[in-house]
């Protein structure tokens, strides 16, 4: 299910069965109006990808993006996100990203926190992107079998 593009109906219809949060995180880089987005292309394809294998039980969250500047406060900004959707009542919450943003959270956190640093760089290469997917998926399941 993506966020995006869900109706208020569908929503309730679904709620119940929806445990999983996937969040893309990229960064964005602008130099002299060059934009450097297949980092960003890729993260969004794979997420997108595994939202289609799970549709139903993982809703795909609107990317954020990091353009540079304090990394602390965003990775404080994340964990933030993170403690709000916990006490909304989700146990599971992937984020997918190009870079390695190391994210705590608190001790007695419910949640079951999954991060995922997308490893191919090529957006062209359905192969490589393929296998990026059906990593994570394997990823997922493996998570969804842990206690919370």
């Amino acid at each position: 299910m993506l966020l995006a593009t869900m109706k208020q109906e569908e929503w309730k219809q679904h709620a119940s069965f929806v445990d999983t949060l996937c969040l893309p995180v990229y960064d964005v880089r602008i130099e002299g109006k060059q934009i450097m987005m297949d980092a960003a292309k890729m993260v969004e394809e794979i997420a997108v990808g595994i939202e289609k294998r799970l549709t139903g039980r993982m809703l795909l969250l609107p990317a954020i993006p990091y353009t540079g500047g304090d990394m602390d406060l965003f990775k404080h900004y994340i964990e933030h996100v993170l403690q709000t959707f916990q006490a909304a009542g989700f146990y599971h919450f992937i984020c997918i990203t190009d870079q390695k943003i190391q994210l705590e959270m608190p001790t007695d956190s419910m949640i079951q926190f999954l991060p995922y640093i997308v490893k191919t760089e090529n957006v062209n290469d359905e192969e490589a992107r393929t296998a990026e997917i059906d990593l994570l998926y394997a990823q997922i399941l493996e998570n969804w079998q842990k206690q919370v």
